[in-house]
């Protein structure tokens, strides 16, 4: 090769690297471009499957919009970090395509048709929305097991609904404003009557004995099951409502029969309470404790293929929160069975 023939091999070559930087940059910003539509779309179809199940968990009836920060609050999703809006700190689920927009604001509409959910994760926001949820949960509403006038466990949340229990329920609403003015309680429509700014005794979870708290309410096993309450907060400027679902299990479960075919089969039912979780076969008629405890093994009745002295034993069933049956049913063994269960 000679000279000239390198300086034109070298220009060639100079050319082919501009050309490729050039085409080069433009494929970098396109790869980059579907990596960051990719990430989103992820992020769109998310939001659409927790949506879904955030709304068969509740058993959400009709029509209603939530942002996605609704799904952040309940622990579905997580979010990237906090920003400031209006000043109140909020989720903040970053846009990947433009860098700047709070997908946590972003407007989820949720329809009920024939028993089925349809989920739209629509392109519009609503920070103010998302500030406003956050407002309800500055409500601070908890609930804890009230015993012989005494508070106990505090009652775990999720999606708005106290669990079940078995106990009295104390209703303790501490918002966290400087300039309450006023709270109420309403259930069912009706205003319940509250003790304002109570200092609770025998405070335990996370209670202060030394912290007054704004309006405590008691509900009993003998007046609700699995019913909403509201919580209506008024301020010197605004008032804000919250809704919370108290589920008190105070029915007894009851004993419905006993069949005896070479093994016992105890059918037991809990009316409109949690379901059976097992049964006490005892020989004492006025103390169920002294019993053996049978948990269920199927879905209405406990089998049980124990040997039993011949006589008469005494059966009581047992719920999920603990309820036993006021009156046992009487379990007569006839023959030469083997033992007492220990």
């Amino acid at each position: 090769m000679n000279e000239e023939d390198k300086k034109k091999f070298l220009v060639i070559a100079i050319i082919i690297v501009i050309v490729l930087i050039i085409i080069g940059i433009p494929v970098k910003i396109i790869l980059g471009n579907i990596s960051k539509n990719n990430d989103y779309n992820n992020k769109i179809i998310n939001f659409k499957a927790q949506a879904l199940k955030y709304a068969q968990d509740i058993n959400l009836e009709g029509s209603t919009t939530i942002t996605v920060s609704t799904l952040i609050n309940n622990g579905y999703i997580k979010n990237d970090k906090t920003e400031e809006h209006h000043g109140e700190q909020i989720a903040l689920i970053v846009n990947p395509i433009d860098k700047k927009e709070n997908l946590a604001c972003r407007l989820i509409n949720i329809d009920k048709v024939d028993n089925n959910y349809n989920v739209d994760v629509t392109d519009k926001t609503n920070c103010d929305l998302l500030s406003d949820e956050i407002m309800k949960k500055r409500i601070g509403i908890r609930a804890f097991k009230y015993v012989n006038s005494t508070i106990g466990d505090e009652l775990s949340i999720k999606n708005d609904t106290f669990e079940w229990t078995g106990t009295d329920v104390i209703l303790v609403v501490n918002p966290n404003y400087d300039n309450i003015t006023s709270t109420r309680i309403t259930r069912n429509g009706t205003t319940l009557e509250v003790n304002k700014n109570t200092m609770l005794e025998n405070p335990t979870k996370g209670l202060s004995i030394n912290q007054t708290y704004s309006n405590v309410a008691v509900f009993t096993t003998e007046n609700i099951l699995k019913e909403s309450v509201s919580v209506s907060v008024q301020t010197k400027t605004e008032i804000k409502n919250n809704t919370v679902k108290v589920q008190i299990d105070g029915e007894h479960p009851i004993i419905k029969t006993i069949i005896q075919d070479g093994t016992i089969k105890v059918y037991a039912d809990d009316q409109k309470g949690t379901g059976i979780k097992g049964i006490i076969i005892g020989e004492d008629s006025t103390n169920s404790n002294n019993g053996k405890f049978y948990e269920i093994n199927n879905d209405d009745y406990v089998e049980i293929d124990d040997g039993f002295f011949p006589t008469t034993y005494y059966v009581w069933a047992v719920d999920n929160v603990d309820n036993v049956s006021l009156i046992p049913k009487a379990l007569t063994v006839q023959g030469n069975e083997n033992t007492l269960p220990e």
